[in-house]
């Protein structure tokens, strides 16, 4: 059966949805509208409309109206710093402890924010705009990193309206428009400078350093790889959901020189052990523990010194071991490889993130017409004397 609405005002409204009755109402004004499931009488759904109408009307928070009416769980009273308290509580078990490492700081700093202390539904998005501009000219802040406060900012409000602490829907990151973030920040290496950063790298850290320019891999996902993730056989390597950023697994082909790279490290080890290595044991680790972050910041940067003969000074101050991966995806994309693939192999959830290398195959793109004229027999154009005689 379709819905049937029966209109009151622009305020609110009464809508039948199958055999029941919900209400609908925007609160405040301009925000997604409210609709809610009252039961199977027309009669009950307009009286509960009118009292929640009523009780709005003459102050009473939504929050408390949604628990009152609605029986949501509510805390009307909740502030954002307390929020945050909460949602990092709940995330530690869904999150991987390095995007906590990063969203720790940034949401210590947003809760020192005079705003951060009001209660989650008094808080605007001209209160957070307005913190965030000043605190971006205070620190010299780029585009990048103001967004990432947003973001940790939104996390946090959502998690609130899902588990009642504010209104469903209320969030007022939405409202507020990203910074913009320039795409020349990005370094690409060439082919020949990518070889030099390898050949640079110490004896410890020229397989890692081989795995992350053959695969693309993230940071993590090299650091934390273990070797039941490893087929050397098949010759491919299984990004696990565990240490892939949008926890999605994914396999990746590994290149020849990769796999005879990875037969001889895991030789090396056995030798070491007096045993193969198994397979919950890390690729890459010292004294079974893998390597730290920092451990891996610190020798890709004595790496890329190293390769000073190679790479231009300009790229070795602006490198970072997350252009590697960049690099790989601009290789791929400049022999042809389709956005797709690139998505596929890096682990793009979406491709908006893989079209930055768009712009690196247009000769591949050039080449459509050809190959459709080399495939498509065009009929030649009729003279027109034949056509005459």
């Amino acid at each position: 059966m379709p819905k049937r609405k029966t209109n009151r005002s622009r305020w609110g409204s009464v809508i039948l949805r199958g055999r029941s009755y919900y209400v609908k109402f925007h609160w405040p004004a301009g925000r997604p509208p409210i609709v809610r499931a009252v039961g199977p009488s027309e009669d009950e759904a307009e009286k509960m409309l009118l009292a929640v109408e009523a009780a709005l009307k003459n102050g009473v928070p939504l929050a408390d109206v949604m628990a009152q009416f609605f029986r949501e769980q509510s805390s009307s009273t909740t502030s954002f710093a307390e929020a945050k308290d909460l949602y990092l509580e709940s995330a530690r078990s869904r999150k991987r402890a390095g995007t906590l490492r990063s969203d720790e700081p940034r949401l210590a700093i947003l809760c020192k924010a005079d705003w951060a202390r009001l209660p989650l539904s008094a808080i605007t998005s001209a209160d957070i705009e307005r913190w965030l501009l000043a605190i971006r000219k205070e620190r010299s802040m780029g585009g990048p990193t103001a967004n990432r406060y947003l973001a940790a900012a939104s996390c946090v409000f959502k998690w609130a309206a899902k588990n009642g602490h504010c209104e469903r829907g209320f969030n007022p990151v939405r409202e507020i428009e990203k910074f913009p973030e320039s795409s020349g920040r990005e370094v690409f290496l060439t082919p020949a400078e990518l070889e030099a950063w390898i050949a640079a790298a110490p004896e410890g850290f020229r397989v890692m350093a081989r795995f992350y320019a053959r695969t693309g891999v993230r940071r993590d996902e090299a650091r934390l790889l273990r070797w039941r993730s490893l087929d050397l056989d098949r010759g491919v390597v299984r990004v696990e959901a565990e240490v892939a950023k949008n926890r999605t697994s994914r396999e990746v082909e590994l290149t020849p020189d990769l796999r005879e790279a990875l037969r001889d490290h895991r030789s090396r080890a056995a030798l070491r052990a007096g045993h193969l290595p198994g397979g919950d044991e890390y690729v890459f680790e010292i004294d079974g523990i893998p390597w730290s972050t920092y451990r891996v910041r610190d020798v890709f940067r004595a790496t890329v010194k190293a390769a000073r003969d190679t790479i231009t000074e300009s790229k070795r101050k602006a490198l970072r071991l997350h252009d590697i991966r960049h690099t790989v995806g601009a290789i791929l994309a400049s022999h042809g490889v389709s956005l797709e693939i690139i998505a596929k192999v890096l682990g793009h959830k979406s491709l908006v993130t893989t079209r930055r290398y768009a712009h690196l195959y247009p000769s591949v793109i050039s080449q459509a017409a050809k190959v459709l004229s080399a495939a498509i027999p065009v009929p030649q154009p009729e003279r027109v004397s034949e056509r005459a005689g």
